[in-house]
């Protein structure tokens, strides 16, 4: 069975002022943090969150945050037409995944001979990602459970379509693509998820990155910063509610927030977490934050080291029940 459910209120706003051209999502990590509420009737049922890298992984950590859930990846690699690398003409993915897009090869008159050029280099950059991602840690056994397939948007469906099969050929019950921005009729045209889940559908969408203020490119280093942060999140989440079974009473409070490993190369700022406290029109919220508790290294070195967690509010908010 395939849905389709569109739009977080500002979002909404901005696509009926007719802006949706430029910044619906402040970054990457906006966008999964708006994704994260939209599917939060998903915390609690064996959900596995499937980042696509490299850009879509910030998203889906978001995601995993959200939905207090494992943070994995679906290494797939977009064939760019030769004339314009930006366009899609078909993915490839782990495990012989593979999706051409018929109407773009035609439309561009792509060659046999450009089409194989293109996959073969594609295919050593695929090992390569595949080796630097998956190095030290395990696949996420997708058995019977959700598969959420993240990515920061979608223009030609080829990387969603491809990242789909790879998450049914693993074994997941059900599959769920879950995306910021697409093409209202790039999604219609989607049979490989279950369900899909996208916060805006305009009606020209050119290219994802006009969508975001800030679409920075999303580094190597980077996506596996975000794998082990969401790994350690899980660890940490696991050993203290142990911790807290052992020693604290029914009904103590947790604050179940993640503690990141590590630096994040390239001075990653601060991840924000926002709620709004109260239903409706409510104006009070309480920030999350996590801030560096120090900074490591010489003078002018951008990395973090161990991060602590700050509760800010508005004095006039009253109490939060988050």
């Amino acid at each position: 069975m395939y849905f389709l459910l569109v739009s977080s209120p500002d979002v909404a706003r901005q696509l009926d002022g007719n802006v949706a051209a430029m910044g619906i999502f402040q970054d990457r990590a906006d966008a999964g943090r708006q994704l994260g509420q939209r599917l939060a009737h998903l915390r609690g049922q064996e959900a596995v969150i499937l980042g696509v890298p490299r850009g879509g992984v910030p998203v889906a950590f978001e995601v995993a945050v959200a939905l207090d859930a494992p943070l994995d990846v679906i290494v797939v690699r977009k064939l760019g037409v030769p004339s314009q690398p930006e366009l899609a003409m078909g993915a490839i993915g782990e495990d012989g995944a593979y999706a051409l897009e018929r109407s773009v090869l035609s439309a561009a008159r792509v060659k046999r001979e450009e089409l194989q050029s293109v996959e073969g280099r594609e295919r050593a950059i695929l090992k390569d990602r595949v080796a630097r991602f998956r190095t030290g840690r395990d696949r996420v056994d997708l058995r019977g459970r959700i598969a959420v397939v993240v990515d920061d948007g979608i223009a030609t469906g080829s990387t969603a379509r491809v990242a789909c099969r790879i998450a049914r050929n693993l074994g997941a019950a059900r599959v769920i693509l879950a995306v910021p921005v697409a093409a209202a009729d790039i999604l219609a045209r989607l049979t490989e998820p279950d369900e899909v889940v996208c916060l805006a559908t305009p009606p020209r969408l050119t290219a994802v990155g006009y969508h975001y203020r800030d679409f920075s490119p999303t580094g190597d280093d980077e996506v596996v910063w975000l794998l082990d942060a969401a790994a350690e999140r899980l660890r940490n989440a696991s050993s203290t509610a142990d911790d807290r079974a052992r020693t604290q009473p029914p009904g103590a409070s947790r604050d179940g927030l993640p503690q990141p490993a590590g630096p994040c190369p390239g001075g990653h700022p601060p991840v924000r977490r926002t709620w709004n406290i109260g239903g409706g029109g409510d104006s009070r919220r309480g920030l999350v934050r996590r801030v560096p508790a120090a900074r490591v290294g010489r003078a002018g070195n951008r990395g973090f080291g161990p991060w602590r967690a700050v509760l800010n509010q508005r004095p006039d908010a009253g109490p939060l029940n988050v």
